[in-house]
């Protein structure tokens, strides 16, 4: 009997040795696809879905020629007394940072992030897609130990307008 007990114990210790990703919490940003129309002001918020306690979040927001980025406004009491960072829209990628590494408290809350807004090329060809990257570049908990953290990837499709004001008619009455 105690040699099953040694054997099922010692499986068990190598078992969670071996597979540590398995016990860590990962989190997640998320931002949803967009349907736009040419020369149209687009509001893309991220989110932050998942949140095992970080104290630094860095992300990176990459995205397509055909938009430019006009706005970030930071939308979360997620990181209270936090320093939020923008990051220069005229630079692509750009960088996003919430800093509160110095709270001794886990911040474990999720919701909206950030919006950023962006302004959609008066050239974009109807059906065309262009795509904003949201990766995350940086996640630390509070004690400067990294949490993995997977980002994500939006679709901006310009939809055509219900009527194209190109087309006159002519007046038959």
């Amino acid at each position: 009997m105690k040699k099953l007990l040694s054997l099922i114990l010692a499986a068990a210790l190598t078992l969670s040795l071996a597979c540590p990703a398995f016990a860590a919490d990962s989190g997640s940003v998320r931002v949803e696809d967009i349907d736009a129309k040419p020369g149209s002001e687009i509001k893309v918020p991220v989110y932050l879905d998942e949140n095992p306690g970080v104290a630094y979040l860095k992300l990176e927001i990459s995205y397509d020629k055909g938009l430019t980025c006009t706005n970030i406004e930071n939308n979360t009491g997620i990181f209270d007394g936090a320093s939020f960072t923008p990051g220069n829209t005229s630079k692509n990628p750009f960088n996003l940072v919430w800093d509160a590494s110095t709270s001794n408290e886990m911040v474990t809350d999720t919701g909206l992030l950030a919006t950023l807004t962006f302004t959609v090329s008066e050239e974009a060809a109807i059906d065309e897609t262009f795509k904003i990257e949201v990766a995350v570049a940086e996640a630390r908990d509070k004690d400067y130990g990294d949490v993995p953290f997977i980002g994500s990837t939006s679709d901006v499709t310009i939809q055509g307008n219900a009527w194209d004001s190109s087309i006159k008619l002519e007046d038959q009455s």
